[in-house]
C-alpha cells in the first residue's frame, strides 16, 4: 500500500472499485484483483481510523489530567 495514500483517497478508490466490481461483464479474474485491492484499502482505512481514535483519546486524557 502506498504510504502517501490519504484516507480520503482510499475511500474514493474503494468507491471506484465497487462500481467496477458491480459490472456484470467484468471477468472474474479482474473481479478478484479488484477485491484484493479493496481489501488492502479497507485495512488501510481501518488502521487510519484506529490511529485517529488513539490520538483523540490521548487528547481527551491529557485535557482531563489538566482539569
Amino acid at each position: 500500500m502506498d504510504t502517501k495514500l490519504t484516507y480520503s483517497q482510499a475511500i474514493k478508490r474503494l468507491e471506484e472499485l465497487v462500481g467496477q466490481v458491480e459490472d456484470p461483464s467484468l471477468p472474474i479474474s479482474q473481479v478478484l484483483e479488484k477485491v484484493k485491492e479493496a481489501t488492502a484499502l479497507v485495512n488501510f482505512c481501518r488502521e487510519e481510523l484506529r490511529k485517529g481514535e488513539e490520538q483523540v483519546n490521548q487528547i481527551l486524557n491529557n485535557k482531563s489530567d489538566n482539569l
